[in-house]
């Protein structure tokens, strides 16, 4: 399995790396405001099967038997306003049409970044699997 994913993650990595780039211009759209970017990314957040693990893993974490429940619920409420107010500041601030146009420009540049960074862990997985720690 775990070389299976490193070679799945080294072919993804390649992907990436020898995309081309031919990014489509972006539009000033008018009906892509921050509120529809914020929903949208909240979304996909919420149905996130990863962000829902990393988020139960928190609390696994720093919840005991004896934690009171105003102190769970404290910090539920504290996670959830940070991821609020998080979200909603990289919705506004990559809605901006100069934002999304620069990031357009650099998207090829940034999927090669990402390719170069997926060859390396899919490589690190493969070396590792050639010499197992018993």
């Amino acid at each position: 399995v775990r070389l299976l994913g490193a070679g799945y993650l080294i072919y993804l990595g390649l992907r990436l790396i020898l995309s081309k780039s031919d990014a489509p211009e972006i539009a000033d759209q008018g009906g892509i405001g921050a509120g529809s970017s914020f929903r949208f990314g909240f979304f996909v957040t919420l149905t996130n099967p990863k962000a829902i693990v990393l988020f139960t893993s928190v609390f696994a974490t720093s919840v005991t038997a004896a934690t009171p429940i105003w102190l769970m619920l404290l910090m539920i409420g504290l996670v959830f306003a940070a991821a609020l107010i998080w979200y909603a500041i990289v919705s506004v601030f990559m809605s901006s049409t100069p934002v999304r146009r620069r990031f357009t420009r650099a998207r090829h540049w940034i999927e090669r970044a990402a390719g170069v960074v997926f060859v390396g862990i899919g490589g690190r997985i493969l070396w590792d699997a050639r010499n197992p720690i018993l």
